[in-house]
């Protein structure tokens, strides 16, 4: 079994790694989730529109999604939600 190693946003020093091979999300669903606390600035729509168009070459289709991120299902109940539908997700957060 191969060990995936994750870059720490954290760390004072990282190695770069390529991105994965376009084949992972051909054809695969991604949500593109806001959750922003405040969505009006449209800060979030804006890191999720560049993610979709850094994406689109490998061939993936996209959905949108919004999530409260101080209210509604628990985080839990709705990352299954969201695992159910979606290959994988973008998640813009913070404010």
């Amino acid at each position: 079994m191969e060990t995936e190693i994750l870059v720490n946003p954290l760390a004072e020093r990282f190695r770069q790694r390529p991105p994965a091979p376009p084949r992972l999300l051909r054809g695969a669903e991604v949500a593109l989730v806001d959750s922003m606390l405040n969505p009006a600035a449209g800060w979030g729509q804006a890191l999720l529109e560049g993610t979709q168009a850094a994406l689109a070459p490998t061939g993936a289709r996209f959905g949108r999604e919004r999530r409260a991120p101080l209210a509604g299902a628990p985080a839990d109940d709705w990352a299954d939600a969201i695992a159910g539908r979606y290959a994988a997700a973008v998640i813009a957060v913070g404010d």
